[in-house]
């Protein structure tokens, strides 16, 4: 059998797979991001119907919510693997594409910066101003390309070299919003005093984190230690300043870093679309694997930092630390909304007893308690899987997310939280009396972890950037 026969049967194989999950998918299923729609599935006489847009990368399905591990493979082999779908409609086609890879500085990045700066505020209306013309190139630049990709139809996208040239118009987008943003930073620095240019270097660094961290692969990169510091109001001491600039240091070298890697894996991806039928699974797999080994460096970095400076704190501060780490890691395992809204529903009926609020409080603890070791579990559990997505093809690890064995530990730790949660609402309305549930109007559900949000949180930084960028100037 020759290679191109083997290849042409895998190809059909990696197609059959992809049609067949994405019809398994449940009919409100719906992959989006702000302005990037992926898929969308619609429902009709009890029968699922998939419809994908001409968007085609693979990062903008990273943005998963809920177990979508299987949905993103299935998305992934859709679009890189073959064309069958109808193109819907985009109004924006190359700034919808470039989704979370996409970085322009918000006029809130901006003024972040010139705070780091100690910009005065003359100098902060010049960066302002700065930032007004920045951004509207930044428009201009992107919707004449946005007029270029109109001009392609159906038709001509047959053809690989009008693909090509298609196709290119994101990456010259990329590239183009990359240049004018280095202009911006060039002409902030001309506004600079003697004292404000030794303050760059740092106010640079912190840029480039905020944009590293906003796009993440394992929890713990998108904890920026710095910020948690200024936002939890810590004394600063000379250890932990040092230990705060070796932190900074260490990580704006593995961000840059990243960046490469985040680019090969868009542009792994941009040449998959080109080839279309030829396009290699086993490439974008990998780029995947590498940008998946730099997270867990970062990752690392990140929890051995943590731990130096709670080790650094006053004993009364640690665990206030090292919970807000936690929750700035996995926000789904540890934050506990969904629990925290049913009790405070239930502590607002008026009629409640001293002997009901203590029941609640009992309840509230023995959660905390419970929930806390079984958290840990469910995060053994995600570090291991992402772990093997960096030892091994990304891309078949996740396809596997979903067929994994009932006794495996993320599956268990999963339903263990789950089935905690639930008990725990359970509790809290038995410990109302029937005439006091009917005074809430709406109780609040249990909430569920969902392992396919933890195991790849790639897009949970992007809606705020998002919709920061969109604002302009008016910033909420």
């Amino acid at each position: 059998m020759s290679p191109a026969t083997v290849k042409s049967r895998r190809v059909r194989k990696v197609e059959m797979i992809g049609q067949s999950l994405l019809l398994r998918q449940p009919p409100y299923f719906r992959l989006l991001l702000p302005y990037n729609p992926v898929l969308t599935v619609h429902h009709t006489n009890k029968r699922t119907k998939a419809l994908s847009p001409p968007a085609l990368y693979t990062v903008h399905m990273l943005a998963l919510r809920g177990t979508l591990i299987r949905s993103f493979v299935a998305c992934l082999v859709a679009l890189t693997c073959f064309a069958r779908f109808a193109p819907a409609q985009q109004r924006h086609p190359v700034r919808e594409n470039i989704g979370i890879v996409w970085s322009p500085v918000t006029r809130r990045e901006a003024e972040h910066y010139g705070v780091l700066l100690r910009l005065d505020h003359d100098q902060m209306a010049a960066l302002v101003a700065l930032h007004r013309g920045y951004r509207s190139e930044v428009f201009d630049v992107v919707d004449h390309l946005d007029e270029q990709a109109a001009k392609f139809d159906e038709a001509s996208l047959k053809d690989a070299s009008s693909r090509k040239d298609r196709y290119g118009l994101e990456i010259k987008a990329l590239e183009e919003t990359d240049r004018l943003t280095q202009t911006f930073f060039r002409d902030v620095a001309e506004l600079l005093n003697e004292s404000q240019r030794e303050r760059q270097p740092a106010a640079d660094r912190a840029q480039r984190r905020h944009v590293g961290l906003r796009l993440t692969i394992c929890g713990p990169e998108r904890a920026d230690l710095v910020d948690m510091v200024s936002s939890l109001g810590l004394d600063h001491t000379p250890d932990l300043d040092e230990a705060l600039a070796s932190y900074e240091e260490r990580l704006d070298r593995l961000m840059i870093e990243k960046a490469r890697r985040i680019r090969r894996l868009f542009e792994e991806i941009i040449n998959a679309r080109i080839r279309e039928g030829d396009a290699s699974v086993e490439q974008i797999g990998d780029a995947l694997s590498q940008l998946a080994k730099g997270s867990l460096v970062i990752r690392d970095l990140a929890r051995d930092y943590a731990r130096r400076i709670e080790s650094l704190l006053p004993e009364e501060q640690r665990a206030r630390w090292r919970r807000e780490f936690n929750i700035c890691a996995y926000p789904r395992a540890y934050s506990n909304e969904a629990i925290k809204a049913a009790l405070a529903a239930a502590r607002a009926v008026p009629t409640l007893t001293a002997a009901q609020r203590q029941s609640l409080d009992t309840i509230a603890t023995d959660f905390d308690s419970q929930s806390g070791s079984l958290a840990t579990a469910y995060i053994t559990a995600v570090d291991r899987w992402q772990e093997q997505m960096a030892e091994r093809d990304a891309f078949s690890v996740m396809s596997q997310a979903d067929k994994a064995s009932k006794d495996n530990p993320l599956h268990v730790a999963t339903v263990a939280r789950n089935e905690l949660a639930l008990a725990t609402v359970a509790k809290i309305k038995g410990a109302l009396t029937a005439a006091q549930l009917t005074e809430i109007k709406a109780f609040p559900t249990a909430g569920r972890v969902q392992s396919g949000a933890d195991l790849l949180p790639i897009g949970d930084g992007y809606e705020e950037h998002e919709a920061s960028w969109e604002a302009g100037d008016e910033i909420p």
